[in-house]
């Protein structure tokens, strides 16, 4: 599903693509496998079928859900799916009283700007626990530009 719902990238400009590696390694399979037994992970359905999917993981320390994917299959993509997965998250978040967190990237319209209609903010780098900044270091490590990623908070007294 990660690779499918990758092929909107290509609608990206050249300067932007040229920053991305050839290949981005996927989540590794043990990632999900552990959000499903934790009961962390949901899919959105299409007569039976998976057209996408939402993975999280509690961070009790910190009272917050963390958002380690969300993807939509490419041919449900612009309906509303990923949404709806995001507003599942959020209702949930608002429900026990918890903050949202996940990392993204800042200038690609279904990514930052598409968070923060949902009422997310960007953290700035004082704001940056050493788990996000652990996150945001392993994805550089994988390829992905620095200067294009960041990471972002849904506050549990903004949760809509």
């Amino acid at each position: 599903m990660e690779t499918t719902a990758a092929k909107v990238f290509e609608s990206l400009p050249d300067h932007f693509l040229a920053k991305l590696p050839d290949t981005i390694a996927g989540n590794d399979l043990d990632i999900y496998r552990q959000s499903i037994l934790k009961n962390e992970c949901w899919v959105a359905l299409h007569k039976s079928i998976i057209i996408g999917f939402i993975c999280t993981e509690q961070i009790e320390s910190e009272n917050t859900i963390h958002i380690k994917e969300l993807d939509v299959d490419f041919d449900y993509q612009g309906k509303g799916v990923g949404k709806q997965l995001l507003q599942f998250i959020i209702t949930q978040a608002r429900t026990d009283n918890k903050k949202v967190t996940l990392t993204t990237f800042k200038n690609v319209p279904w990514n930052a700007p598409l968070y923060t209609k949902f009422g997310f903010h960007i953290l700035g780098e004082s704001e940056l626990n050493l788990r996000l900044i652990t996150i945001l270091e392993k994805e550089t490590e994988l390829g992905l530009p620095k200067e294009e990623r960041c990471a972002m908070r849904l506050e549990s007294d903004t949760v809509n």
